[in-house]
């Protein structure tokens, strides 16, 4: 069973040999209704380590099927995870060169999130 060792994974004496270190910084950028809209920078880059982390603190993402185990709360539905990498980013292992990818959020991410902010009266 994927997920990181002692959430998903029961603690069974010392990390597995193959265990890897996974560090996700989490900002909370505006209140929704049942979400929240946030910004993750990543330390690590290993497969599904945001669905995971946000799992693991017990706010999957909206649309999440996958990570969503032992989740009691409301579960908003969604045609797919609601994630998107506005900024990609790396320094080039061979000239060194930092490269930088940009882009807005799909509109289907967007609508999502208009969806569901909160109404004033």
């Amino acid at each position: 069973m994927r997920g990181s060792y002692g959430h998903f994974r029961r603690p069974k004496g010392d990390a597995p040999i193959e265990a890897k270190r996974s560090v996700t910084h989490i900002r909370p950028i505006a209140g929704l209704v049942g979400a929240t809209l946030v910004e993750c920078r990543l330390e690590t880059g290993r497969q599904h380590q945001i669905r995971i982390h946000l799992s693991e603190l017990g706010h999957p993402l909206v649309g999440e099927r996958v990570y969503i185990r032992d989740y009691a709360g409301l579960k908003i539905e969604a045609m797919r995870p609601m994630l998107h990498a506005r900024t990609l980013g790396f320094v080039h292992p061979r000239t060194a060169e930092r490269i930088l990818f940009q882009s807005e959020p799909p509109d289907d991410f967007q609508a999502t999130i208009e969806s569901l902010r909160p109404t004033r009266p």
